[in-house]
């Protein structure tokens, strides 16, 4: 094991980035905490200085990481998921369905978080370092899927790319097209959602709610089928980002998700979450992009109980 600190030169796709998370991208087993207390006794240094966790590297410093950190091999690894078998490993790598220099567009499955988080101990933030392919370092999250929910999600695979991106998600120029099976069929059939949403508490439990103190969400929906009024299939494009908000703004309807186990009190506890994810659509470098991921095959079967069809149906 190496007992001398390894320094890092900072290059521009680093840059800018904070120096905790330039740590964790590099040695993503690495408990935060490590990583905190090394930083606090010095011993993650930049350009031979102290620094805090809230320091922003710039291109040609040198990061001075201790042996502490490169020789970690602290057993909460486990709790992140980095320990994949070949096996799921593989699964992880088919889930993408596009790769370039700048991202990696991935078809997550439901029931995988994307993030960690209290008792959650198996998520795709653990499982990036194995997407790194030719690149020094793991991919980054720019947005978020809820658990239950399916679909397309970006990776950046470099900081400028994951700058760019969330640039443009956050000037609303990446358009998100979203299938869901709803129990009942909306009325109108098709118009647009605009009012503001809150995380409240309920029975320990975390709900978003419709609440003035909220903040605005936005979402255009459209009904592309359905079976008379026991069920619709629609197709929902969000303007905002809001946590579950497609989830609520279906609820809100009167016609909630089927399989929503927050937002349907009809759900069964054995039918998974009929949310996808279907559609990407941006421009990078001046390059259109559009990426589709059809429904999983639960989600399909789902559909076809009710006769219904999407294909050739989705009009924005």
């Amino acid at each position: 094991m190496p007992h001398r600190p390894l320094i890092k030169t900072i290059t521009i796709q680093d840059e800018n980035v904070r120096i905790d998370k330039y740590i964790r991208q590099l040695y993503s087993h690495v408990p935060y905490a490590l990583i905190q207390k090394m930083l606090r006794k010095g011993e993650i240094k930049v350009n031979s200085k102290k620094v805090n966790a809230k320091h922003r590297l710039e291109s040609g410093q040198e990061v001075r990481i201790p042996p502490a950190i490169i020789n970690c091999t602290d057993t909460s690894q486990k709790k992140v998921g980095v320990h994949l078998s070949e096996i799921h490993i593989e699964k992880l790598k088919q889930s993408i369905i596009y790769k370039n220099n700048d991202f990696i567009i991935l078809n997550k499955e439901s029931g995988l978080s994307v993030q960690g988080g209290s008792k959650t101990y198996k998520h795709l933030d653990g499982m990036l370092h194995y997407l790194k392919f030719d690149m020094e370092n793991a991919p980054k999250l720019v947005h978020r899927l809820d658990k239950d929910t399916s679909g397309l999600l970006i990776l950046a695979r470099t900081t400028h790319a994951a700058r760019q991106l969330r640039e443009l998600f956050f000037h609303k120029k990446i358009q998100k097209t979203y299938l869901a099976l709803t129990q009942g069929c909306p009325l109108p059939k098709n118009g647009n959602i605009k009012n503001k949403l809150l995380k409240i508490k309920k029975q320990d439990k975390e709900y978003v709610a419709c609440d003035e103190n909220g903040k605005w969400a936005e979402t255009d929906y459209k009904t592309i089928d359905n079976a008379s009024n026991k069920a619709a299939l629609l197709a929902l494009s969000p303007m905002t980002g809001r946590t579950h908000q497609i989830r609520v703004h279906c609820a809100g309807l009167n016609c909630p998700i089927i399989g929503d186990k927050k937002y349907n009190q009809d759900h069964y506890d054995d039918t998974k979450l009929m949310l996808h994810a279907y559609r990407l659509q941006f421009t990078f470098h001046g390059k259109p992009y559009t990426f589709i991921a059809p429904p999983p095959q639960y989600f399909t079967d789902e559909i076809n109980k009710f006769g219904l069809n999407y294909e050739n149906k989705i009009t924005f």
